[in-house]
């Protein structure tokens, strides 16, 4: 089934746990969307983002301008508690072989970050 996180087509409390990774940024309605996954899930809601007001990422220094679009797409952690009530945040250590296209997947390979298909994958860029 395709839908959008703002307009979830299942009943409330369809799911143990609903799930969203790397992708609130792209929501057209983040509060909404956040809303709408807590409203599925009857036990939990699992939100695998960055934190805007986090300690940066090296690669930033060379491209600041995707730090300034990113702490302007990506919800915070205020937005994120808000929305969802209780939550608890784990920071998840981004292993050095990571296959995942995100932007912080290359931090041990940096020439990656030169290959247009890696960049193509990464919203921002």
């Amino acid at each position: 089934m395709q839908a959008n996180a703002e307009n979830l087509p299942f009943e409330d409390n369809a799911f143990d746990t609903s799930l969203a990774i790397l992708t609130a940024h792209h929501w057209s309605d983040q509060n909404e969307g956040l809303r709408k996954l807590r409203r599925v899930s009857c036990d939990r809601t699992v939100i695998l983002t960055w934190d805007p007001a986090a300690i940066q990422f090296w690669l930033l220094d060379y491209f600041p301008e995707i730090l300034e679009i990113d702490q302007q797409i990506f919800p915070s952690i205020k937005q994120l508690e808000l929305a969802l009530g209780s939550t608890t945040i784990t920071t998840l250590p981004i292993p050095h072989d990571c296959t995942d296209g995100f932007l912080g997947a290359y931090w041990r390979r940096p020439t990656a970050y030169l290959d247009e298909h890696v960049r193509s994958a990464i919203s921002t860029f």
